[in-house]
C-alpha cells in the first residue's frame, strides 16, 4: 500500500524525507524547527539542516510564514491530546481557487491490523490516524473550511498538511453550515480528507464572528456609516472627520485580531514584522463568499490604511492594511489580485497589471522606513502565498508588463537577452546590447563633456539646497548648480526619488532625455554624447523621449547613500557608464563579505554587491532592490541611462507604457476616492475620471456631491440614511 510519507531507508530503519533539502532525514525522525516562530513545532530535518547553525533561506519549504502557520495550526502537542482536545484545534479554510487537492481516507482499525509490516506498524502509531491516499483529487472552493488533524511531521516530508473538511461544495446539504449551523469536528472513517499546501490554507472564522459579520443589520450599519464618512469626504472636504467615520464603519464587524497584543505600539523591525504575521496568521473576519462583499472589504480596509499612513498613523495603518490583505486574499478566482468590483486593474491585452495595493504600501512603507528586512519578508509571504504578481521577494516593482511566457513575469531561457536576471555579468552585457562597446569606446570625450558642465556655473533660477565640500577625487567640486534628484525642480518624474537619499547625503544630475533636460543647461548640453545615444542606443532615448525613463549624469557626493528600494516598473533595465569613480575595493573583495567599510564605493543589486570601473558599463534591472553607497571623500559620477526591456517587443512598447502610466495615474487617483458599494459604480467610475458630466464635462472627485435621504430603520438610532444619490456640481444627477 502506498503510505502517506516520503519514505526512505537509512541503513535499515526506514524513514522519511526532510522537508527543506528533501535528504534522508535519520532517527529521531521529529526534531524542533530551529526557527523561534515555529513555537516548538516538530519538522522533519536532515543532519545536514540539523547541523545549519544559520536558519535556511526564508523562502521555498522552510519559509518564515510556513513555520508561523505551523507553529500556530500544528502544535506537536496535539497529537498526544484525547480526541475532544484535538477537535478543538482552530479551523482552516481554501482560499485558492481552481485548485485540486489529493483525496485520503481513514482506515479502519481492522485494515491496520491485518496489513502492516513491522516497520509500518511502528510509523502507524507515530502518525495517528492511519490514513491513506486514495489516487483520487477533489477540487475544493475558496471557503470551504476544513480542520487541520495532521501535520507536516505526522503526514507528509513536505510541509503540507492533513486537512479534515467538515464544509465543502457550493450547492449540497453541507453548504449552508458556513451560516451557523454545528460544524461536526469528530473524524472517522466516513470523513473526507485532504492534502494542503500551507499556502492554500488560512484560518476560518468562529463560526459566532462570521454568523454577526455576515448578519444584514450588521452589514445595514457599516454601509450607512461608511456612506456618512464619503459625505463629508465630497461635500465637506471634511477628511478628518470622514476617516473617523470609515474606522466607525469598518470596527461595526468583528475583527479576529482585536484581542491581539501585536497591536501595542512598536517602531523596531522585529516587532513590526511580528504584528504583520500575526495578522496575516490570525483568522480574517468572514468567511469567503461567491459576491463582492470580501472585496468590497478590502478595498475599504485598504483606503483606511492608506489615509492613516498618509496621516502618519503608522501602527493603525499596519492593522487595516493587513485586514485587506486578509479579506482579498478570499476573493474566489481572482487569486488575491483582483482590486475593484466592477473595473478591472489590469489589461490582459497588454500584459500589463498593478501588484496588490496593500502589499505595494506596506512593502514602500517599510522601504521608506528603512525596514527593509519587514519590506523582504512582507514580499516573500506574497510570493509564497501567490497573492499578488511578483514572484521574487528581491523584485518589488509596483506595475508589472508581464511577459506571454510566464504568468509572473519570470522567463525561462537563459541564453535570451529577455531572461529575468538583476546584473548582467560583462561579457554577456556586451553580446546583448552591442551599443556599450560604442559607449566604451567614446569615454573619453563623454567624460570630457562631463566636466565641462560640472565645471560651468550659470546663473540659474535653480538654487543648490546645501554646499558640498570639494572632492579631493581629480580635483572637482561637487556640482551644487546641478538640480538636486527628487527635487521637482526640473522636472515632474522622479519627485519622490529624495526620499532614498540619506540626510547627510547628496545627489546631483544633470538631464540629457527625458523630463527636465530643457531646464538644465539648454540645448548645448553635452551635444556630441547626446547625439552618440540618439545614434547608437535609440531604446535608451526613446524610452526618456515618451516618458518611461531618462538619461542623465548622475554626482554622488562624499558619504552619501541611496537606500535600498525597487523601480516602480520592470519596463525597463539600466546601465551606468562609470566617469569618476573612487578608488575602493576590488569587486571579489566586496563580494568575498566585507561589511560596509568607511571607504566603499559601490551598488548592491539583490544581494551582490558590484564596483564601477572608470570606462566601463555596468548593467541591471532596477526592478530588483538595489542601493548605493559612496563612503569615500570623493565624488562619483556616471552616465546613466535607462533603456527598454529586451522582454518586451518593439511594435508594442508604446501601449505597454501607456496602460502603465494609466495604472499609476489611476492608483493616485484612487488614494482620493473612497471606495464605493457596487451600485454607486458610475459615481466612482466618475471620481476615477473614467468619465465626465455630459453636461458641463466635469470629472474627478472634485465633482461629486452626495445628497442623503430618508433614515433607515435599522440606523435611526444613530441618525445615519441608507438613501443616497450622487449628482455632479452642476446638479447634474450621476
Amino acid at each position: 500500500r502506498q503510505r502517506p510519507l516520503v519514505m526512505a531507508t537509512v541503513g535499515d530503519a526506514p524513514t522519511v524525507l526532510c522537508h527543506y533539502c528533501l535528504a534522508p532525514s535519520p532517527f529521531p525522525l521529529s526534531v524542533p524547527c530551529a526557527r523561534p516562530f515555529c513555537c516548538g513545532s516538530v519538522r522533519y530535518c536532515s543532519e545536514g539542516c540539523r547541523d545549519e547553525d544559520v536558519s535556511p533561506d526564508d523562502e521555498g519549504l522552510h519559509s518564515e510564514f510556513r513555520c508561523r502557520f505551523i507553529g500556530k495550526y500544528c502544535n506537536h502537542h496535539r497529537s498526544s491530546r484525547p480526541e475532544q482536545e484535538r477537535s478543538s484545534s482552530l479551523f482552516v479554510q481554501i482560499f485558492k481557487a481552481d485548485h485540486e487537492f489529493p483525496v485520503y481516507r481513514c482506515l479502519g482499525d481492522d485494515e491496520v491490523a491485518g496489513d502492516c509490516a513491522d516497520g509500518d506498524s511502528m510509523l502507524s502509531k507515530l502518525f495517528p490516524p492511519p490514513v491513506e491516499p486514495t489516487g483520487d483529487y477533489l477540487h475544493c472552493a475558496v471557503g470551504d473550511v476544513g480542520r487541520v488533524v495532521l501535520g507536516p511531521h505526522e503526514i507528509d516530508a513536505a510541509g503540507s498538511v492533513l486537512v479534515c473538511l467538515i464544509c465543502h461544495g457550493d450547492n449540497n446539504k453541507d453548504a449552508d453550515k458556513r451560516d451557523g449551523a454545528q460544524w461536526n469536528t469528530r473524524v472517522s472513517v466516513e470523513s473526507k480528507f485532504i492534502l494542503c499546501d500551507v499556502p492554500s490554507l488560512c484560518g476560518a472564522p468562529p463560526k459566532l464572528v462570521h454568523q454577526y459579520n455576515f448578519s444584514s443589520d450588521v452589514r445595514l450599519r457599516s454601509r450607512a456609516a461608511w456612506m456618512r464618512g464619503v459625505e463629508l469626504w465630497y461635500n465637506e472636504k471634511n477628511y478628518e472627520g470622514a476617516m473617523k467615520w470609515f474606522e466607525d464603519s469598518l470596527s461595526t464587524f468583528r475583527w479576529t485580531d482585536e484581542e491581539d497584543d501585536s497591536r501595542k505600539e512598536m517602531s523596531n523591525d522585529i516587532s513590526i514584522l511580528h504584528r504583520f504575521y500575526q495578522g496575516i496568521l490570525t483568522p480574517p473576519a468572514f468567511c469567503a463568499d461567491k459576491g463582492n462583499f470580501c472585496i468590497e472589504m478590502g478595498r475599504r480596509s485598504y483606503f483606511l490604511g492608506a489615509c492613516l499612513l498618509d496621516a502618519t498613523e503608522n501602527d493603525e495603518a499596519l492593522k487595516w492594511l493587513v485586514r485587506s490583505l486578509r479579506c482579498l486574499s478570499l476573493v474566489s478566482g481572482k487569486g488575491g489580485t483582483a482590486w475593484g468590483s466592477w473595473k478591472d486593474v489590469g489589461s490582459e491585452t497588454n500584459n500589463v497589471a498593478m501588484q496588490n495595493p496593500a502589499v505595494s504600501e506596506l512593502v514602500l512603507h517599510c522601504e521608506e522606513t528603512e525596514c527593509i528586512d519587514v519590506s523582504r519578508a512582507i514580499a516573500s509571504w506574497s510570493v509564497d502565498s501567490g497573492l499578488g504578481l511578483w514572484s521574487n521577494k528581491m523584485r518589488r516593482p509596483g506595475y508589472l508588463h508581464l511577459p506571454p511566457c510566464s504568468a509572473k513575469g519570470e522567463c525561462r531561457d537563459d541564453d535570451s537577452a529577455t531572461v529575468i536576471r538583476p546584473y548582467y555579468p560583462d561579457e554577456m552585457a556586451h553580446n546583448f546590447f552591442p551599443w556599450i562597446t560604442v559607449l566604451e569606446e567614446n569615454y573619453d570625450m563623454i567624460k570630457s563633456e562631463f566636466i565641462n558642465l560640472l565645471e560651468r556655473r550659470q546663473s540659474s533660477s535653480v538654487l543648490p539646497e546645501k554646499e558640498v565640500s570639494s572632492s579631493a577625487g581629480m580635483g572637482l567640486a561637487h556640482p551644487v548648480h546641478w538640480p538636486a534628484v527628487g527635487s521637482a525642480q526640473h522636472r515632474t518624474g522622479g519627485s519622490d526619488d529624495h526620499r532614498v537619499v540619506s540626510s547627510d547625503g547628496d545627489w546631483r544630475e544633470c538631464v540629457l532625455f527625458g523630463s527636465g533636460c530643457s531646464h538644465t543647461s539648454g540645448s548645448m548640453d553635452a551635444p556630441r554624447t547626446k547625439a552618440l545615444i540618439r545614434k547608437h542606443c535609440p531604446d535608451a532615448a526613446s524610452l526618456a523621449e515618451m516618458g518611461g525613463g531618462e538619461v542623465i549624469l548622475s554626482v554622488l557626493a562624499p558619504g552619501t547613500r541611496i537606500a535600498p528600494h525597487c523601480a516602480s516598473t520592470n519596463v525597463r533595465l539600466t546601465a551606468h557608464l562609470g566617469l569618476v569613480v573612487p578608488q575602493c575595493q576590488s569587486e571579489s573583495e566586496i563580494n568575498g563579505g566585507v561589511s560596509s567599510p568607511k571607504s566603499r564605493c559601490a551598488i548592491r543589486i539583490a544581494d551582490q554587491w558590484h564596483n564601477w570601473s572608470a570606462g566601463r558599463v555596468l548593467v541591471f534591472d532596477d526592478a530588483y532592490e538595489h542601493e548605493v553607497v559612496n563612503y569615500t571623500n570623493e565624488l562619483r559620477a556616471v552616465l546613466l541611462l535607462r533603456f527598454w526591456h529586451p522582454s518586451i517587443p518593439l511594435g508594442e512598447r508604446g501601449v505597454v507604457l501607456n496602460e502603465m502610466m494609466r495604472l499609476k495615474g489611476d492608483d493616485e487617483i484612487r488614494r482620493y476616492n473612497p471606495p464605493l458599494p457596487a451600485e454607486f459604480r458610475l459615481a466612482e467610475a466618475r471620481g476615477m475620471q473614467w468619465s465626465s458630466c455630459q453636461r458641463c464635462g466635469a470629472a474627478g472627485y472634485e465633482s461629486l456631491r452626495l445628497l442623503s435621504g430618508e433614515v433607515d430603520s435599522v440606523s435611526s438610532g444613530v441618525g445615519l440614511c441608507s438613501k443616497f444619490i450622487f449628482l455632479c456640481t452642476c446638479g447634474n444627477g450621476i
